[in-house]
């Protein structure tokens, strides 16, 4: 428990870091960066465990699947994006989760890690996990939804408790937005003729 919050906290501090724009003291502040990132290689090398916050950089495998730190695979939780095998799409929806880490949608997630909840592993070994970046800690898979390349991956999403089916409900939302909007894999989505 020390270790998740001492993670969170250099998390929080690096955010707060990284966000100065017109920092006061550039040699203390390099220095702050410096010391962040030497905890950050600690808490990468530390082993994951369900039910914690873990901390790491992230790099987008496809698009619901990350590598946070050195080799540590999640697979957000409650969203299904298509694989990389279903050509464009999950080339698109790869690109979609790059530019969100790499902050193309949103400022404050250049350079900042991601902070995850690690909530169960799969099958394949991977960590299943919400995961936030940037100073408001904008939900990735709410993100991804959002910007129509993913859908609520029902299945898993609804019935694992009260405070997951909330975060499920927005999900749908987010999810029935992008539809409305007709963004990502709903730019030319038609719904099924009826008689």
């Amino acid at each position: 428990m020390r270790r998740a919050f001492a993670t969170l906290a250099a998390a929080v501090a690096l955010t707060a870091v990284l966000a100065d724009q017109a920092p006061a003291d550039p040699a203390s502040d390099a220095a702050a960066v410096e010391a962040f990132m030497a905890d950050l290689e600690r808490a990468e090398a530390a082993e994951v465990v369900v039910g914690q916050p873990f901390v790491g950089l992230a790099i987008a495998l496809d698009g619901d699947t990350l590598r946070v730190g050195p080799e540590t695979r999640v697979r957000l939780w409650g969203i299904d994006a298509a694989e990389m095998s279903d050509w464009p799409r999950g080339a698109h929806a790869r690109a979609a989760l790059d530019q969100l880490l790499a902050g193309a949608f949103d400022p404050l997630l250049d350079g900042v890690p991601l902070v995850c909840y690690a909530i169960d592993r799969d099958r394949y070994g991977r960590i299943i996990a919400r995961c936030g970046a940037g100073a408001a800690g904008d939900d990735l898979g709410q993100l991804m939804l959002r910007a129509g390349y993913a859908v609520v991956y029902r299945r898993y999403a609804y019935g694992a408790g009260e405070q997951h089916d909330a975060v499920a409900r927005d999900y749908d939302a987010a999810e029935r937005a992008a539809r409305d909007d007709r963004l990502g894999v709903w730019a030319d989505w038609r719904p099924p003729a009826t008689d």
